[in-house]
């Protein structure tokens, strides 16, 4: 009995929209899906007292709801990061090329970096999604902000920016504790073993 009204309203959202002559996963259905998903966000989103603007790399405003407790991560080096920061148990949801550490191989995917899909980004109700102008499409900052999802810019252009970088993410996240010491670590070998990306100095 369980089993047959827990799969009642799915037979039913079937039926309603095989009488609007949608196919559910079809691309007219993903965008109603998209569309009801942006009004019904208003009513669940943030609320004006609990606001937290923050300033990402590229100097935009971010608009959060306390700490990020659900994020998706939008690149292998901002998934790398996270982790290094020791949030790694509030990353939600990766890209298609994020393999390392190894405990993000089993996060639920949401595409590439240039194009991700943002019906599977909804669905894993993030409070924020980062992502870095080294690999992401500029684009996505006006489609996240449709959405009116959280969208944070890493900038790391050098290794002053990417200490700059990581102090602030740190902080965004809530662990500057963390980014601090992070930061100095990488200040001392920096020197030694010269800057090449930000992965490759957080692996190391």
């Amino acid at each position: 009995m369980r089993d047959r009204l827990g799969r009642f309203p799915l037979r039913l959202g079937e039926q309603m929209l095989s009488r609007w002559g949608l196919v559910p996963g079809s691309p007219p259905c993903r965008t109603l899906f998209l569309a009801l998903a942006v009004v019904c966000l208003p009513a669940a989103g943030i609320q004006g007292d609990s606001i937290r603007n923050v300033q990402d790399d590229v100097g935009r405003r971010v608009a959060l709801e306390a700490t990020p407790r659900r994020i998706v991560s939008l690149a292998p080096s901002v998934t790398e990061t996270l982790f290094a920061l020791g949030v790694g148990d509030r990353v939600v949801g990766v890209t298609d090329l994020c393999d390392d550490p190894p405990s993000v191989r089993t996060l639920p995917r949401v595409g590439g970096m240039l194009k991700p899909d943002w019906e599977s980004v909804l669905r894993l109700h993030p409070d924020l999604v980062v992502a870095t102008t080294a690999g992401n499409d500029a684009a996505l900052v006006g489609q996240a902000e449709k959405l009116r999802i959280p969208l944070y810019f890493t900038d790391a252009p050098n290794l002053n920016g990417l200490m700059n970088s990581l102090v602030r993410l740190a902080s965004v996240v809530g662990s500057s504790t963390r980014g601090n010491d992070l930061r100095r670590s990488l200040e001392r070998r920096a020197p030694t073993h010269g800057y090449s990306s930000w992965s490759g100095l957080i692996r190391r």
